[in-house]
Parts: C-alpha cells; structure tokens; sequence
C-alpha cells in the first residue's frame, strides 16, 4: 500500500493528531508532500506562522523530511521518499520549497 497527502504548512500542523493517531501509532507508511510556506520571499503574512512551525514538529516527531526545491530533484527525491516511508513503516515528508512550485516575476 502506498499512500501519499498533498497539503500547506497549516493542514500539515492541523493533521497531526491523525497523523500520530494512525500512521505512526500503526506503522502506516505515508508520504507527505508539504508546500513550505512562510519562509524567505514570503509575501503573505498569514502564510508565515505556520512555516517556522513545520520543521520543529517534523523533528519533534521524529519524521524524516527533506526540501524539494528544484524541478529535476523531484522524481528522485519522490522515490527515495516513498522508499524510506515503506522501509521504516512511518511518515516521510517532503517540503515544497517556493521556489519550486511559484515563478516570481522580476
């Protein structure tokens, strides 16, 4: 079974009970692609809260996670995300970087 969540900073942080309560309580693999806002280049202020949370709570619920900020890292980071999230029967997380998914007009 292989299951991935697509989500922002803040559905990320209003996920976390479930995300305790089923993926790592049962060992569920589950890969999360998280669009990380709130960092550098920001330029909506209700965007900023939740990005200087996301990587503390990653950390503090020992998930694995790594940034995704180029278009030709994707698919190999997506697969060695997926693999690591099979292996260890836990939450894998990759953060959108801005970069990423947002071109800024000059």
């Amino acid at each position: 079974m292989k299951l991935a969540m697509l989500m922002q900073n803040h559905g990320f942080l209003q996920a976390i009970n479930g995300i305790v309560g089923v993926s790592l309580l049962y060992k569920i693999p589950l890969l999360m692609l998280i669009t990380d806002r709130g960092g550098f280049g920001e330029k909506d202020p209700w965007q900023t809260e939740g990005g200087k949370h996301t990587r503390p709570v990653l950390d503090a619920l020992h998930i694995a996670h790594e940034d995704l900020t180029r278009p030709d890292e994707v698919e190999p980071k997506l697969v060695k995300a997926m693999t690591l999230a099979q292996s260890s029967l836990s939450p894998v997380a990759l953060l959108l970087n801005r970069d990423l998914m947002w071109e800024e007009p000059r």
